[in-house]
């Protein structure tokens, strides 16, 4: 996963500013000039404390829409609890390397209101850290979410977690065109952060399955299947390959593959 998040969302921290201006003639009454405000941080996870503004939202293009018969899909957006998690593994150059496993409460009012937390960082194999597992705990957000499936991922605390749980809560939904669709429709949303390929791939009334295809600014290129079964916006399952090369200069490309899924938590 991308372990950073490179679209600016807002994140909701009390903010306090107090600026003061002097002047050396006490009889000119003209302020002294603002300074110039910082540029603000595209990853509000590097340490600043400038809050970025919400980036704007990206455009939806439909290239086809598919076969009949069609339909307009939308989401329920009821009221339910959910806990679920995400397994994470890591292959470098062939070689197997780090297993994450995320345990995420989830919970939304109706509407469309949601809340995340962290209840689990699980890496297996290794040693338990009670410390850090409490710290991670803390880990929390606000997902507001339209019937569309177009998300709002708001942090709550400046807690990180490698992979992103923002990232991940983020390839977890999906945005469906206005319009009525079929099987084999294709729509695309890009950004500076990726271009975007969905294809609706069957639908059995209120289930639906939706492939995506990724390629990011960085040339990391990402496939995934979606699951959603029940009209809840949040995927039911997820099914994610991940690959990206690194030119290390001179030596040969190391090659990363990442997959990712959705489970239910462990007992």
């Amino acid at each position: 996963m991308k372990a950073s998040v490179t679209q600016a969302r807002v994140v909701r921290l009390p903010l306090l500013v107090v600026l003061a201006a002097c002047s050396g003639k006490a009889a000119d009454p003209k302020p002294a000039p603002a300074p110039a405000p910082k540029p603000a941080a595209s990853d509000p996870w590097q340490g600043s404390a400038d809050v970025p503004p919400p980036a704007p939202e990206p455009a939806l293009l439909v290239q086809t829409t598919g076969a009949e018969p069609r339909a307009r899909l939308r989401f329920a957006l009821p009221a339910y609890q959910r806990t679920f998690m995400y397994a994470d593994h890591v292959v470098t150059n062939g070689e197997a390397g780090l297993d994450v496993e995320l345990t995420v409460v989830w919970a939304c009012k109706a509407g469309g209101a949601c809340s995340y937390q962290l209840a689990k960082f699980f890496m297996p194999g290794a040693p338990r850290e009670p410390a850090f597992e409490t710290v991670a705990k803390a880990t929390t957000g606000e997902v507001t979410i339209k019937p569309d499936g177009s998300v709002l991922v708001q942090p709550t605390s400046f807690m990180k977690t490698t992979p992103s749980l923002v990232e991940l809560l983020k390839l977890s939904f999906v945005q469906v065109p206005a319009e009525p669709i079929g099987v084999g429709a294709v729509w695309r949303i890009d950004d500076d952060e990726a271009k975007r390929t969905f294809t609706l791939k069957t639908v059995t009334a209120p289930a639906f399955f939706v492939a995506v295809d990724l390629v990011y600014a960085d040339g990391m290129t990402t496939h995934a299947i979606l699951t959603f079964d029940r009209g809840e916006p949040l995927a039911q399952t997820l099914e994610l390959v991940q690959t990206a090369t690194h030119d290390l200069g001179g030596g040969p490309p190391l090659t990363v593959e990442t997959t990712l899924s959705i489970r239910p938590p462990r007992e």
